[in-house]
């Protein structure tokens, strides 16, 4: 392979190992620091009278001023997380799947 990178183009100056070093490589960011966690997105739940969105029979909190509105909630394998729009209003870690009727409620 690194042969073929350094072995010159037919209809330009350079090869592609030059076009690299020159044009792309300084380019190119590090990784980011976390990892790509995959989620899973729920729209449409009422935030309850009790401050509270269900998901999967256990209830989380969200601020008392958003009673009553539609947020959409993003799920991952540790954490949910509601939002209305683009405003993130409460992020919570998941209860054990074998819970039941359980809140977890932030202050």
């Amino acid at each position: 392979v690194e042969a073929y990178n350094v072995e010159p183009f037919q209809k330009r100056p350079g090869s592609r190992a030059s076009v690299f070093t020159a044009e792309e490589q300084p380019l190119l960011r590090p990784l980011p620091q976390t990892a790509y966690e995959i989620s899973r997105w729920v729209y449409g739940r009422r935030v309850g009278r009790n401050g509270h969105v269900v998901w999967e029979k256990n209830f989380y909190s969200v601020p008392f001023a958003h009673v009553g509105a539609l947020v959409d909630l993003r799920i991952t394998d540790r954490v949910l997380q509601a939002y209305r729009g683009t405003a993130r209003l409460s992020s919570h870690l998941l209860l054990p799947p074998d819970a039941a009727n359980e809140y977890r409620t932030n202050d």
